[in-house]
């Protein structure tokens, strides 16, 4: 099984077709504190936890998984962080999703990822390169979308490498297409 079956497919497939009961974010510190742009763009350092009918959750964070860089976005049935505050959602946004069902996704990131490093003098050493590397889903709840995605903390809200340990959580469709085209994602295919 390939990674992406593995880290997304798979465990999106458990929930597919089910209604959103709850969000939660899980950051460093509480609810006052979180990062956003009060425009759509909310920033968590550790996850988002999506529950749904039946009680099935799914989380969404970057993580290490073998094959891909060391930041790189994952789903699972199962926390990626043990402690941390864990909090409800921005109920501004998240109201339009709460209740919805959850249609289908899309999975953007790069098809082949070169990553280069340098010594200290800034002299080449070598190309890392990883496969298949996503770093936004888009998840689709009947008519509304919400993109999910690891990139660093920016204070102007743009994101400026294609990767990070945080977890930005899209809900204006401008910001979505601003991070596919300033990074240059690619859309995997199903």
């Amino acid at each position: 099984m390939d990674n992406l079956e593995s880290y997304f497919h798979a465990p999106l497939a458990q929930v597919l077709g089910k209604n959103l009961q709850a969000c939660f974010y899980h950051d460093v510190f509480d609810q006052k504190f979180l990062t956003t742009n009060g425009k759509g763009v909310d920033i968590v350092a550790h996850q988002i936890e999506l529950l749904f009918d039946d009680n099935q959750t799914i989380f969404i964070s970057w993580a290490n998984i073998d094959g891909w860089h060391q930041y790189s976005l994952s789903v699972s049935n199962k926390s990626f962080c043990v402690h941390a505050e864990r909090y409800s959602a921005n109920p501004a946004f998240w109201q339009h999703y709460i209740g919805a069902s959850f249609s289908r996704y899309e999975i953007y990131g790069y098809a082949t990822n070169q990553i280069d490093t340098h010594d200290s003098h800034g002299l080449f050493v070598q190309s890392n390169y990883y496969f298949n590397e996503p770093h936004l889903i888009l998840l689709y709840f009947d008519n509304v979308v919400v993109g999910v995605a690891n990139f660093y903390l920016e204070e102007n809200f743009i994101p400026r490498l294609p990767m990070g340990d945080d977890v930005w959580i899209l809900f204006d469709p401008m910001s979505i297409q601003l991070c596919i085209k300033k990074l240059g994602l690619e859309k995997f295919e199903a």
